[in-house]
């Protein structure tokens, strides 16, 4: 065997090595894409899960948003700053995860649900009245996407049941 012969089967191996190395670099890159994506959508289930939280914890805020979704222009000043911030803080990462749904970064399984989430709370008269108040806050593409989907919607009555108080009011809770 020559040198010349050893020189070629040297860059042969080499080209082999690269080869090797590339397709194990783009399986390292792919993995940690879609792990990536799954942090980010646990860390947007999460967040709605925190509101959700705060509002099981915090008598006074879930009356403030029981009472918002009724009637928010009828709040105080106070009470409307206070949805206001909560609302925004759920739809500016709902704003958030639509251009993370476009760009492919989060599913569309997910992104439904979400969707789905948003037309029932716009469709509540109080909810509704913050949006068309408040919606200029949040990016222009975010706000005409909503406002086709309550356009096109077929959420028109929703359940307004549990933000109504309870008829039985004098009962006993412990016997609940």
């Amino acid at each position: 065997m020559n040198w010349d012969a050893i020189g070629a089967l040297g860059e042969i191996l080499g080209a082999t090595a690269v080869v090797v190395s590339l397709v194990y670099v783009a399986i390292q890159i792919r993995q940690n894409t879609n792990e990536t994506k799954m942090q980010r959508t646990q860390s947007l289930i999460q967040a709605n899960s925190d509101v959700n939280s705060q509002m099981a914890d915090n008598k006074e805020l879930a009356d403030v948003f029981q009472a918002a979704v009724l009637d928010y222009r009828n709040l105080s000043g106070s009470e409307q700053m206070r949805f206001g911030a909560l609302a925004f803080s759920a739809f500016n990462r709902y704003s958030f995860a639509y251009h993370q749904f476009l760009d492919g970064q989060l599913k569309e399984i997910f992104w439904d649900v979400i969707e789905r989430e948003l037309l029932v709370f716009l469709s509540l008269p109080g909810a509704h009245a913050w949006w068309e108040k408040d919606k200029t806050r949040f990016l222009p593409d975010f706000v005409s996407h909503m406002d086709a989907l309550m356009e096109e919607s077929d959420v028109r009555e929703p359940d307004l049941s549990f933000a109504t108080p309870p008829t039985d009011q004098g009962r006993d809770r412990a016997t609940l």
